[in-house]
């Protein structure tokens, strides 16, 4: 779990630092304040070294016909992802844990004049190596380097470093990734604030759910926002699977005919049981949801969050949602919720921090902290 967190030349980030992270974290701000882009550095880095990762995140951001070529007014697919589209400097997302080891991403776009027999890499064994001659020909190549070192009282203590490196590389016969396509480092799910998962991708992770007898919660933890709910089942329909309400009527209910509340607090709660020991993003976390039922949201999202050992991190526009959570939180010996307010100075992000006691009292005389 992240206790530390940094951002650097990323997006329109300069550089951002987060401290104290918490098990549940909640960013708030203005519009165009970062709030996302904090959401997607963190998926990016989860990513590990997969190239791929990128065209997810513009996905994300609807960027899904992007055109690759190496012109000179044109941008390459992963330009937005560096600060104000410049890649002359690298980006570099860190995080720290709990006990203090650190893993860092480093993103460089290294063009052809940059890319000699004389420019050097490290390999794992720490001795130095030319690049492979396939990259040393190629017009563009995006270097992915990912630095772990453990901390002294690491259980992994006898490395003290390691380093993998992969490229995404450009060349005359098109974009290819050289050196194995590694398994992502952490295990993460982005819901975006209009986006939905597919319903059969939905469907596969209850079933998951149901095989380890769980879905009980699920289902419990809906029943806050459609008393009516007896049960849930997944069905095939129209060539797929899909879940299906029991509302107590002569049949049952597609979900996505349910309402968005039920839709949006299913795919959040089933991404938090598919993603044990990883990290859930959700931007807007507060849509689709009446601020009267978020407080019991907020206690169904800690208790799967602790069962499953996952670390939240949810963007929100809601004074409403920011005290329901402040709420559902104080009623438990354990906190486990910090909230942070991205908030510009003279041109730069900064982010302020509220623990229980600064929350509450910002609460009791009516700040507005979104």
């Amino acid at each position: 779990m992240f206790h530390k967190f940094t951002f650097k030349n990323f997006r329109c980030f300069d550089r951002l630092h987060f401290d104290e992270l918490d098990r549940i974290n909640l960013i708030a701000g203005f519009n165009n304040s970062g709030k996302t882009s904090v959401l997607e550095g963190l998926f990016l880095f989860a990513g590990g070294n997969n190239p791929n990762t990128i065209f997810q995140l513009n996905g994300f951001r609807g960027l899904v016909d992007t055109k690759v070529d190496d012109g000179a007014y044109t941008d390459m697919p992963w330009a937005p992802l560096f600060k104000d589209f410049n890649s002359e400097c690298s980006i570099l997302l860190e995080g720290i844990d709990s006990i203090g080891t650190k893993n860092s991403l480093q993103i460089s776009d290294l063009k052809a004049s940059d890319i000699s027999d004389s420019v050097k890499i490290e390999a794992r064994s720490k001795s130095s190596t030319d690049y492979p001659s396939n990259i040393r020909s190629a017009s563009r190549v995006l270097e992915f380097k990912r630095r772990q070192e453990w901390h002294p009282n690491s259980t992994k203590r006898s490395r003290k470093h390691e380093l993998k490196q992969t490229f995404l590389v450009l060349d005359g016969s098109g974009m290819k990734i050289e050196s194995p396509l590694p398994s992502p480092e952490i295990r993460a799910f982005y819901m975006g604030a209009r986006g939905k998962t597919s319903q059969s991708v939905e469907a596969e992770r209850f079933g998951n759910l149901s095989v380890h007898h769980k879905e009980d919660r699920l289902i419990d933890s809906l029943k806050h926002i459609e008393p009516r709910l007896q049960n849930l089942k997944v069905i095939p329909y129209s060539g797929s699977s899909m879940i299906f309400a029991d509302l107590g009527l002569e049949r049952l209910i597609p979900l996505p005919l349910s309402g968005e509340g039920m839709v949006r607090l299913t795919s959040m709660l089933l991404s938090i049981y598919s993603s044990p020991g990883g990290i859930v993003l959700v931007d807007e976390i507060e849509n689709g949801l009446h601020h009267t039922v978020m407080q019991k949201v907020w206690e169904s999202i800690r208790y799967s969050a602790l069962e499953a050992d996952v670390q939240i991190f949810a963007t929100t526009h809601s004074q409403e949602c920011i005290e329901a959570a402040h709420s559902a939180f104080s009623e438990e010996e354990e906190y486990a919720f910090r909230l942070f307010r991205l908030e510009n100075v003279e041109g730069e992000t900064i982010v302020k921090s509220y623990d229980r006691e600064i929350l509450d009292s910002s609460i009791d005389l009516a700040f507005d902290v979104r």
